[in-house]
């Protein structure tokens, strides 16, 4: 199983945000909400989240997934999904993006904040994040988002505008 099971609904929550996107979910007649089959799949492993990310930015982005070690899409960006997450026993809370060591340019990022049900979509340009370990996006403890860190320079408003943003 690709997703480790404590992982598992913070997942789901990310497919069931960008499934739509999808013409082939969005046409078809279980396009709202997420089907059995659907949920067997993610759970039992037969359903790469990560993956159809990638197909969903590059199907309204129409971009070209090309998946290599430095990039995802024809356009030299990379698709990351976070979800935030709290650290340092209790007294950060935010939304780490991890696997960018090797990433040439600009990132696509989909964050899911849980506490308060909602996602934000940012677009770094490479020269933020590459001299950057481990870049992570700060919310307050009770998951209001810490606009004042110069990440938030980079949120978009819509799952489409991350798509279709230039980089």
């Amino acid at each position: 199983m690709a997703t480790k099971l404590e992982h598992l609904q913070l997942e789901i929550a990310h497919y069931k945000n960008f499934r739509t996107k999808l013409a082939f979910i969005r046409d078809s007649e279980e396009g709202g909400e997420m089907s059995a089959f659907e949920h067997g799949c993610i759970i039992n492993g037969l359903l790469q989240v990560s993956s159809v990310f990638e197909m969903a930015i590059a199907e309204v982005g129409r971009l070209k997934v090309v998946s290599t070690d430095c990039e995802d899409f024809n356009d030299g960006s990379d698709a990351k999904m976070t979800s935030v997450r709290t650290n340092s026993y209790g007294r950060k809370y935010g939304a780490p993006i991890s696997g960018i060591k090797n990433k040439t340019g600009s990132l696509r990022v989909q964050v899911y904040e849980r506490k308060l049900d909602k996602f934000y979509y940012f677009v770094i340009p490479v020269w933020k994040h590459c001299s950057v370990k481990y870049p992570d996006i700060p919310f307050e403890l009770d998951g209001t988002p810490r606009r004042t860190n110069h990440w938030w320079e980079h949120e978009v408003a819509t799952f489409e505008e991350m798509a279709l943003k230039a980089t």
